[in-house]
């Protein structure tokens, strides 16, 4: 929605061959949009866009578009070529966006910034440059609540993510190093778990295809806990727990090197209670008191552990986990 004017001069060609193909295009003009409305499936609230962007035949140059994302300000600036990439250009296309408070369901909560550069083409831009998610909570979908329609999986939908990657797309967008900072964030279901980590990882690959992006980085788990019925495993701290993202593993199998540690006490048998009418023991029993100190030790990638990340089911759970 809002106001938006076109004066410009196109020209090219559409093939529909081999899906649908623009050639030999030229545009020469300028669009002018004043409180326009974009929405998407990505963002949690409309954006409000205010600006000019001029089109110089061969690229699409941009002084200065303005957007509004809840009470942050979005900044669009620079020159993007349509078709052919211009090595080394002085001013790339680059989104400025400045800290703000979002809230995607199913997805994360908490504060987002970034400056993105958009580098290549617009028919066949690549994103790099650096987002940040800082003081928020990112969530998992709950298996139990299945009967409940799937809002990850429809957003995914939205976005192209998991789908069979079309031969030709129109365009066809991709990674080169995108850096995400991850600071004082936490995931949690309780009681069953909680998480504090952050970290840095660079990502890079095709958007359409999310199975062949990969990632270079690690994650730093800070505290955590894990509840077994009423025993509760707390993060051990003399453990590197880290998760390491390696460029030549897939980004859903990253290596794993946890340790949890709990303390299980047991009285010996005769060391019970005075009666069956009492609620004391004997003074002497507390030295009798047995304690096993259990270690829980992840060592390895994520495709050894969860059998649907792993095609050689052979390969699963081959991990030593426990140690005592």
């Amino acid at each position: 929605s809002g106001d938006g004017r076109a004066n410009l001069k196109v020209e090219g060609e559409l093939n529909q061959e081999n899906g649908l193909k623009v050639e030999n295009l030229k545009a020469l003009g300028k669009v002018t949009l004043t409180d326009a409305v974009v929405k998407s499936a990505a963002l949690p609230t409309p954006v409000e866009i205010n600006g000019e962007i001029y089109f110089n035949n061969t690229a699409i140059a941009i002084q200065q578009l303005t957007g509004k994302l809840d009470q942050s300000q979005i900044d669009i600036a620079g020159v993007l070529p349509i078709f052919d990439p211009q090595p080394n250009l002085e001013n790339p296309l680059q989104i400025s966006i400045k800290p703000t408070q979002i809230n995607l369901p199913t997805l994360y909560a908490g504060s987002l910034a970034g400056l993105i550069t958009i580098e290549g083409a617009a028919f066949k831009p690549s994103i790099t440059g650096d987002v940040q998610l800082s003081d928020g909570q990112i969530f998992l979908p709950n298996r139990a609540e299945a009967s409940e329609p799937d809002q990850l999986a429809e957003l995914r939908t939205k976005l192209g993510w998991f789908r069979p990657r079309r031969p030709n797309p129109l365009i066809s967008p991709k990674l080169d190093n995108l850096n995400i900072s991850l600071r004082n964030l936490y995931l949690e279901q309780d009681p069953l778990y909680e998480f504090s980590f952050g970290g840095d990882f660079k990502v890079s690959g095709p958007v359409l295809d999310f199975t062949a992006l990969s990632a270079d980085g690690a994650i730093q788990l800070n505290r955590g806990r894990v509840s077994f019925f009423d025993t509760r495993f707390l993060l051990d701290r003399r453990s590197p727990n880290t998760i390491v993202f390696k460029p030549n593993q897939d980004l859903l199998n990253p290596d794993l090197n946890i340790a949890m540690r709990t303390i299980v006490s047991d009285l010996p048998q005769s060391a019970r209670m005075r009666s069956e009418n009492a609620n004391e023991y004997p003074d002497d029993s507390l030295n009798q008191i047995q304690r096993v100190d259990i270690r829980l030790i992840i060592d390895g990638n994520l495709g050894q552990i969860l059998p649907n990340l792993n095609p050689r089911y052979a390969a699963v759970c081959d991990l030593s986990l426990i140690h005592i």
